[in-house]
């Protein structure tokens, strides 16, 4: 077992863990019938890797608008979290949970997500909500499996881009 720490990112370097690319295995068909969210997953014939665009994030410009949490083994930062400071909403946006590919399936997104909604409510919020593509059904699987709920579909974020016809699933925990 793997002891891992949770804490405040200190070191703008912690936040340069490469990003790996997502597996496209199928997508998540949405629906919403008699006031309840369902889902059914599609899966295509053949799995391809969505490449994930690098981002670079500049440490002192999220420092002061997000929450960024990280989760260290021994002294090394092998996963964190951004999570928006302030909202307008009952809820905080969960930006991005990153894990160290040599790190994955050991519960630290699992930590680093239960930390991030402990530090909502001591700030007076119901929870977190996050947004992912339908088409990243490991990443809405993870979030499922850690407490969050589907809240809405986005069918319109694309529209006119190179990825018209996507969609966004939206999720809650709170």
């Amino acid at each position: 077992m793997v002891n891992i720490r949770i804490a405040r990112v200190q070191n703008p370097e912690d936040l340069k863990l490469k990003a790996e690319p997502y597996m496209i295995k199928g997508r998540m068909k949405v629906s919403f019938i008699n006031e309840k969210w369902n889902y059914e997953i599609i899966n295509f014939p053949k799995v391809v890797q969505d490449e994930v665009q690098p981002v670079d994030y500049d440490f002192e410009k999220y420092a002061t608008k997000y929450l960024i949490l990280g989760a260290y083994c021994d002294e090394k930062c092998v996963g964190f979290a951004l999570v928006e400071k302030e909202s307008r909403t009952r809820y905080l946006y969960v930006k991005e949970v990153r894990t160290d590919k040599d790190y994955v399936n050991m519960g630290i997104g699992t930590k680093l997500l239960q930390r991030c909604f402990d530090e909502a409510q001591k700030l007076g919020y119901r929870g977190l909500y996050t947004v992912t593509p339908g088409n990243h059904i490991d990443s809405i699987q993870f979030y499922l499996f850690n407490g969050f709920r589907i809240g809405g579909l986005d069918t319109e974020f694309y529209m006119g881009t190179a990825n018209e016809g996507k969609k966004d699933v939206i999720l809650y925990r709170g």
